[in-house]
């Protein structure tokens, strides 16, 4: 299994090369709740399992994750970084899109959540949990990019996108 390079600020990606794709998972890589910590999450699982089957635990897990974020401001993981590579990407005449494994449903809320950290409204959001092959869809519609890059804060994610891209040059977000 390769080895990931792991990402603690936007700004150690740059310099990009010319005509570079960036593909940017949100939730805990772009953006992150305060109130969702690995404990609530565990917590939360915990306490479901030990009255639902697993199906019931996963639906349940995802509504309550939604109400949280829809009554809370989302914090950027690295403005600063941000900016810095927002800059490159116009400068390099590249391009910023996100992949998500939000659910398109709550599309209007996830907007909301990117425009709060100032990502503007032209910004591609693909909704999908399986990355790999959403990328190999996304490239092939961006075939004059030269360079993909793909970070997400989950190896599974990551390993996804290379076993479907293995020319992708994949990070990891480590939020700290």
């Amino acid at each position: 299994m390769a080895t990931i390079p792991k990402l603690r600020s936007w700004a150690d990606m740059l310099p990009l090369q010319s005509k570079s794709l960036i593909v940017l998972d949100i939730d805990e890589t772009f953006l992150w709740f305060p109130s969702i910590t690995d404990a609530w999450w565990q917590e939360l699982q915990r306490s479901l399992r030990a009255k639902h089957d697993p199906e019931t635990t996963q639906l349940l897990a995802r509504k309550e994750w939604e109400r949280v974020v829809a009554s809370e401001s989302p914090v950027q993981t690295d403005t600063e970084g941000f900016r810095r590579l927002n800059q490159e990407i116009r400068e390099t005449n590249s391009k910023l899109i996100f992949l998500t494994a939000r659910l398109e449903s709550i599309a209007p809320l996830t907007r909301a959540h990117l425009n709060q950290c100032g990502v503007s409204a032209d910004v591609e959001v693909h909704y999908s949990s399986r990355k790999g092959e959403t990328l190999s869809n996304i490239v092939a519609r961006n075939f004059d990019c030269r360079t993909v890059i793909c970070v997400d804060d989950k190896l599974s994610n990551l390993y996804d996108v290379l076993y479907t891209n293995p020319s992708v040059k994949v990070y990891q977000w480590i939020n700290v």
